[in-house]
């Protein structure tokens, strides 16, 4: 066995860029490597020395956070949530085979990026345009001539457009070092880190189609008022030829020569030229037309249609993304993965979480649109300003899945009142009386009970997903009607009986919902300017959802996974290549993530070297079966077995509501203690130490919360949750165990377990 002369505890924190000094457990830090973007420190005293672990050690952290939470302009990244996700259910595809399943997957989720582009675009048009520019200025005449009303309203979405296109910012092409060879996963290379090619292409045709959007508007004005039709087909033809395009972009993988290349990087080009120019030829078009009425104008010609259009070919594309998936996921079944590591849904996850995107996507344009009706219409005139029945269906839709929600949390209350009690048992049992007195049990409990919540939330996101689909498909079946008569019921409709109503129906309870959860993101990205730990917490969605690569929408943040993951092999490497070094990577949370994923691509000279602590960890709740192409069972055991050579420590709480186990499952609630392992057959005997709580499943340490302490020599704490592993009793045992063969004068730990744990111990 090889002694090693300093051993390294490197950690990387997990979500909404927790500051240094937390991560390092010290007052003081200072820079020692990296970039503004991605900076190691370490603990130094007043006068700037290094500060140490007690054994020697040396502690340094990783801090990424400047990636999705370092300005105001990243917190209001909030806003393109709906983005966002119909581009994670990309990556949420089955992995394996199935590869003309997997294009057309992808082709889908092309266009139903596309269509939430425009539909941006329309809801900005519907309240700037349609709402004040047309129908606002002609109660009573107030604006007169409503042309130059109508140029400047459609110059404020153009500004919109442009405003979401400086908050993503440049395309980014991360220099990174070749894929390994052979790799075991996804996340050691390819589009993963080189970024897909199209991505250029892919924002030439969004802007395209927010500027088609106003010019089918503006040419709906002219044709309606006396002018020629000819601009309004060519911009339908164009608006059209856009979805077609995106659609057809095919595999960015594969070699494009001639035709092709011009095709996927040449024409969107041309395409983006030919917009702007039909957009001020429509716009010059409409200011020629004088026959416009003065008063009472009702509807913008051409709102209503854009509205339903958008809607078929959303709920179009999301039925060919459902078929495909599916396919896709019959095509690679068959996997001997135990069941906690199996695709979410049956490899359906990413269908419910593209559904998810595109209903807040409509409900926010629905509610951007009857809010700011309700903003402008004259109290004594309130029949002067109104909107397409399509707006009011979407709302009711929306007010609908709000009742969804306060159902589904009344099902939980139920469920946690009736269950409880089973868990008081299992608390009990994981502790005894010294170290977790009765009348901790029933809390602790509750909180074991809401830590399990994590595990069947999936099913919620499910029932969210199909109740809104549904209602929309009946929003737009109802719209394709007699603009107010139901298919099903002639004199009225069966979704809602779509009128303005004054009390509070689902229309008004959808709309006050939408914008407050709006109205919410808006706050936090005003609070976000001037306040880092509002920004940081307001980013923490994005330190997930970013952590994937723009692959069918690009008008989203850039990933920080490419870089982060680089740097921290980087430092891995220069650490390790130091003499006599050995290295343990602790990662937290998301950082148990961009760990795993940093090494896949160590080179394999250094596997020897170094070993791996994680800790709130999601790589098996949510990683490996919400992206069963990147993370999943065969990859982790690798990891351990192969890269690692057993050298993993895993950490976790029964009460953290985030995180939770990776390398076990089943656990027994009492005597024998036995649970299942990630590359053991059978059930295995766990160590049960009852005098600390600590629960060993092999590799994986079970940790007791509230941590045992006695009050008087130890102090007493509350529950730490998702928070503070670094100073549990268990974190030195972990680094110990893991370090412990490769230290002179070092043995095994194990049979110290009760003494560094015990309350009250020296």
């Amino acid at each position: 066995m090889r002694l090693w002369v300093m051993f390294v505890e490197l950690r990387v924190h997990g979500v909404s860029g927790t500051p240094p000094v937390d991560m390092l457990d010290h007052p003081l830090v200072k820079q020692v490597a990296g970039d503004p973007d991605g900076r190691f420190f370490r603990p130094v005293d007043a006068a700037g020395n290094e500060v140490r672990a007690a054994d020697g050690h040396v502690i340094e952290g990783y801090h990424w956070g400047p990636q999705t939470s370092g300005t105001w302009r990243q917190a209001l990244w909030l806003a393109l949530v709906p983005f966002g996700l119909v581009n994670a259910a990309y990556f949420m595809l089955p992995g394996g085979g199935g590869n003309t399943a997997r294009v057309v997957a992808r082709a889908a989720l092309r266009v139903l990026a596309l269509v939430l582009t425009g539909l941006v675009a329309l809801a900005v048009a519907q309240a700037a345009v349609d709402l004040f520019a047309w129908q606002w200025t002609g109660v009573d005449d107030r604006g007169g001539d409503p042309r130059w009303w109508l140029a400047g309203g459609f110059a404020v979405v153009v500004v919109a457009l442009l405003v979401i296109r400086f908050l993503v910012g440049p395309l980014r092409t991360p220099a990174v070092a070749p894929c390994p060879p052979n790799p075991t996963t996804a996340l050691a290379g390819g589009e993963f880190f080189t970024g897909d090619r199209d991505m250029p292409a892919l924002r030439h045709l969004h802007l395209t189609a927010g500027l088609t959007v106003l010019s089918v508007l503006a040419a709906a004005l002219t044709r309606t008022f006396g002018g020629t039709p000819v601009l309004y087909w060519l911009a339908v033809g164009l608006a059209l030829w856009t979805v077609v395009h995106t659609a057809l972009l095919g595999d960015p993988t594969r070699e494009r020569r001639g035709v092709q290349e011009f095709f996927a990087a040449t024409l969107p080009v041309i395409v983006l030229w030919l917009g702007v120019a039909l957009l001020v030829a429509s716009v010059v078009a409409m200011s020629l037309v004088t026959d416009y009425p003065g008063r009472r104008r009702g509807i913008l010609p051409g709102i209503g249609d854009l509205g339903r259009g958008a809607a078929v070919l959303a709920l179009t594309a999301l039925l060919v993304l459902i078929v495909a998936t599916l396919v896709l996921a019959l095509q690679t079944r068959g996997s001997t993965a135990p069941p906690p590591f199996r695709r979410f849904l049956g490899g359906m996850a990413g269908p419910v979480v593209a559904a998810l995107g595109m209903f807040l996507g409509v409900g926010f344009t629905a509610a951007l649109a009857y809010g700011v009706l309700r903003l402008l219409r004259p109290h004594d005139a309130p029949s002067s300003m109104t909107l397409p029945l399509f707006y009011l269906r979407i709302a009711f839709a929306a007010g609908a899945a709000v009742a969804l929600v306060v159902l589904l949390v009344l099902v939980v209350a139920v469920w946690l009142a009736s269950s409880t009690k089973g868990y008081r048992e299992k608390v009990r049992n994981s502790a005894s009386q010294d170290v977790l007195p009765d009348g901790q049990v029933a809390g602790v409990a509750v909180a074991w009970w809401l830590g399990r919540l994590k595990f069947s939330m999936h099913w919620g996101a499910f029932a969210i997903a199909a109740a809104g689909t549904v209602l929309t498909v009946a929003a737009v079946v109802e719209a394709a009607g007699e603009m107010g008569a139901s298919v099903c019921h002639p004199g009225g409709t069966w979704l809602s009986d779509c009128r303005d109503l004054p009390g509070l129906d689902l229309v008004t309870v959808g709309t006050i919902a939408l914008l407050l959860l709006g109205g919410f993101l808006v706050y936090l990205g005003r609070r976000a300017v001037g306040d880092s730990a509002v920004r940081r917490g307001a980013c923490v969605v994005w330190d997930v959802v970013s952590f994937w690569p723009a692959a069918v929408h690009p008008l989203v943040p850039p990933p920080y996974s490419p870089k982060v993951i680089e740097d921290l092999r980087h430092r891995i490497e220069w650490h390790l290549s130091r003499p006599g070094t050995f290295l343990v990577l602790a990662g937290h949370s998301q950082g148990s993530m961009i760990a795993a994923a940093a090494l896949t691509r160590l080179p394999a000279e250094y596997h020897s070297k170094v070993a791996l602590l994680t800790y709130g960890s999601q790589l098996r709740l949510a990683y490996a079966r919400a992206f069963p192409a990147y993370v999943n069972h065969e990859f982790l055991c690798r990891l351990k077995n192969d890269v690692l050579s057993g050298r993993w420590i895993s950490l976790f709480r029964e009460t953290d509501p985030f995180g939770g186990p990776v390398m076990s499952w089943g656990r027994t609630p009492e005597p024998p203690f036995e649970s299942y392992r990630i590359d053991t057959p059978g059930l295995c005997v766990d160590e049960q130490n009852a005098a600390t709580g600590l629960r060993r499943c092999d590799t994986e340490w079970r940790l007791q919360d509230p941590c045992a302490s006695d009050g008087v020599l130890t102090p007493k704490v509350a529950m730490r949750r998702h928070s503070s592993y670094s100073v549990d009793p268990a974190w030195v045992l972990a680094l110990a165990e893991l370090t412990a063969p490769y230290r002179p004068g070092q043995t095994s730990v194990r049979d110290r377990t009760a003494t560094h744990l015990s309350p009250g111990s020296d």
